[in-house]
């Protein structure tokens, strides 16, 4: 279990309408916000989760059963 500093003064790092990651530099903890859930990582279990999604992602538009001309499915791939 990752503890933080209650007094963390979080850098943001990348926010959308999904998702959201910031890092506490004191901590050297990332904390990644998807809707409701909230997760704390140490920077090289970040590391792997990103390239894991980045596997996944290029893997992804193979398996959509969307059509290519459907712009929520070209919003996906891009």
């Amino acid at each position: 279990m990752m503890d933080t500093n209650p007094a963390c003064q979080l850098l943001d790092l990348a926010n959308n309408e999904f998702c959201g990651i910031s890092l506490c530099p004191q901590c050297q903890v990332l904390h990644l916000r998807i809707g409701p859930l909230s997760l704390k990582l140490a920077p090289h279990v970040f590391q792997a989760l990103c390239g894991a999604m980045q596997q996944a992602a290029e893997k992804l538009p193979a398996h959509l059963p969307c059509e290519a001309s459907d712009q929520s499915c070209q919003d996906i791939r891009h």
